[in-house]
């Protein structure tokens, strides 16, 4: 009862502020037919997030939401408590590549987990990777890795603003230190190493001038590739592609 208490004081707070709510433009010229069934998207001009009829709407919807939070009265006793009980060291399970041992080690509040190496598991651990270097608001995250068949190198991919983009780097495990290349435009991609250890298969969406949008056109025409490590991408060979099936994922 007091939780439903304060939200309904919240939103009678929002009434009295009489906040507008931005208006959201249609446009009936984007149909698709599915099974013979016609569908209106209406609102697919919002899934071009680099328009700036976009970014406006984004911008006016930010303004309603947080005028409202910045408003509560819970805000700050939910922000303390959660803060409570995530403030612990976490540790993950560590696992052997190699001639080395990796596991993931949180002091507490950091933003993203440190991944961290070792040669026997009675060691000291050294830090091999922290993403939380890589920005000052810890939106840079480590997303995905995966080490070659010997666990010499270590190919991972890099995401920003929570976006399923990501940015391929490799890593030499014996000096800690990147290859020059990185590898760009991959979504919805594995890592897979072939078992020379010489590179890996992945998966990149190549631009469609038909389709609207950066995100939207690049969900289409996936294709899969092999790297060469310490090569530029633009020297990768591909390996299958279906542009009769746009659609499909490798």
């Amino acid at each position: 009862m007091v939780f439903l208490g304060s939200v309904v004081k919240s939103f009678h707070k929002i009434s009295e502020m009489k906040l507008k709510y931005p208006i959201t433009r249609r446009d009936n010229s984007y149909v698709d037919y599915f099974h013979g069934v016609t569908v209106e998207d209406a609102y697919r001009w919002l899934e071009d997030p680099s328009s700036s009829e976009t970014k406006n709407f984004i911008d006016e919807q930010n303004i309603i939401s947080k005028t409202f939070i910045e408003e509560g009265e819970d805000r700050s006793r939910i922000e303390k408590k959660l803060t409570k009980l995530w403030n612990y060291t976490k540790y993950s399970c560590p696992t052997k590549h190699g001639a080395y041992y990796y596991f993931y080690m949180n002091s507490g509040l950091q933003n993203q987990n440190v991944l961290y190496q070792q040669k026997r598991l009675e060691d000291q651990p050294i830090v091999f990777l922290d993403p939380n270097t890589w920005s000052e608001d810890g939106t840079i995250a480590l997303t995905q890795k995966s080490f070659s068949e010997d666990g010499n190198y270590m190919a991972y991919g890099i995401s920003e603003n929570g976006s399923d983009w990501l940015k391929i780097k490799i890593r030499d495990v014996n000096s800690g230190l990147d290859f020059e290349e990185s590898l760009e435009k991959v979504k919805f991609s594995a890592i897979s190493w072939t078992i020379d250890n010489k590179g890996f298969f992945y998966s990149q969406y190549v631009e469609n001038e038909n389709s609207i949008g950066a995100e939207f056109k690049r969900n289409e025409n996936q294709k899969l590739y092999y790297h060469n490590i310490g090569k530029n991408q633009s020297e990768d060979i591909l390996v299958a592609e279906f542009p009769e099936e746009p659609s499909w994922r490798m």
